[in-house]
């Protein structure tokens, strides 16, 4: 059994993907393709906070990056002088985020908004620098569950289909208004990888499994295995054994950790305040609604009133008209009574 440090933290799984080896083994298990080389380019950047209690408070975000090649399946050696390329490339975005409470959808719709607005920059094989609009595969490591999704590594690809036809096709080589325009993207799932690993990639993402997080320190995960014998898993293992025992880095783990918490209490001191102003707007309604329930009801008592006022004065005209039926009835008999006379 050993310890290692808890590569869901920012500040670790830089330092883990750091050593090329381990980005280009970890990022080849996950799509399942040889990688010929890999630069890995992770971006810091800082995202400011506004908390009540402080002024303004910044979150380190780390974005990584990855452009990895690997060999064109169509290229020959007669083509070394065509238009063929010998080697294809490709963008990895990868996401790395503990809990579900701090995904935010937009920001990283915008970040990869801004990864297909423009070119990438890597070296070629000849050592020189070039451009090129790059296709993107995007990963995502999630210390929470998606609904729905109930396996550990979920893939999200490209499928294609001739219409006309009715049937799927395969495209080993895709033409670039396909593969800049679209992309095929990886959801591990970290607290639903399977505890028995089988396979060389649940051989690595052992490594990630937060099944295994320490009760009593979040930092570092529990592992046991016995004769493994996957080089790749070995390296990753010493790389976090040094990463759990580096002083700094532990400073770091303790500063994500608190920065987070603050994040999540300012969420909740907002839930909060939403609350409390829904529940006084709710209250302004219903004193509101009583208000004009009461109106409503002085209205109708009102409009009864004058209606048993109208009823009576109708009552009264019909009496009166009777009254005066009878008057000119009775002088219309004494009229005919003096006339005999």
């Amino acid at each position: 059994m050993i310890y290692i440090a808890n590569p869901i933290y920012d500040v670790v799984f830089k330092y883990l993907l750091e050593d090329l080896d381990i980005a280009k083994g970890l990022l080849s298990r996950i799509i399942d393709e040889e990688i010929e080389s890999l630069e890995v380019q992770s971006q810091e950047t800082m995202a400011e906070v506004v908390l009540l209690q402080h002024p303004a408070l910044r979150l380190l975000r780390l974005d990584f990056k990855a452009v990895i090649c690997k060999k064109n399946p169509l290229y020959r050696e007669e083509d070394k002088d065509s238009k063929v390329p010998k080697f294809l490339r490709k963008k990895i975005l990868i996401e790395l985020q503990k809990a579900k409470e701090l995904f935010d959808i937009m920001r990283f719709r915008k970040y990869l908004g801004e990864n297909y607005s423009k070119e990438d920059t890597f070296i070629d094989e000849n050592g020189l620098n070039k451009t090129d609009s790059l296709p993107i595969i995007c990963v995502y490591f999630l210390g929470f569950g998606l609904q729905g999704v109930p396996f550990g590594v979920l893939k999200v690809g490209r499928e294609f289909e001739d219409v006309l036809g009715k049937k799927r096709v395969f495209l080993p080589v895709l033409d670039p208004f396909i593969s800049a325009l679209t992309h095929e993207s990886y959801m591990i799932q970290l607290r639903r990888l399977d505890p028995y690993y089988k396979t060389p990639l649940e051989n690595i993402l052992m490594l990630f499994n937060q099944k295994f997080i320490l009760k009593t320190d979040p930092h570092k995960l529990q592992i046991e295995h016995d004769n493994l014998e996957d080089e790749l898993v070995e390296k990753a293992e010493r790389r976090l054994l040094r990463a759990i025992s580096d002083e700094e880095l532990r400073k770091k783990m303790d500063v994500e950790d608190e920065m987070e918490r603050t994040i999540l209490r300012k969420l909740k001191e907002q839930e909060i305040e939403l609350a409390e102003k829904d529940i006084i707007i709710e209250q302004k309604d219903t004193a509101l609604a009583a208000a004009l329930a009461e109106k409503d009801t002085a209205l109708a008592e009102k409009h009864t009133a004058l209606a048993e006022k109208d009823t009576a004065l109708a009552e009264e005209r019909r009496q009166n008209i009777e009254q005066a039926a009878l008057l000119a009835q009775f002088a219309a008999e004494i009229e005919a009574l003096r006339k005999r006379k």
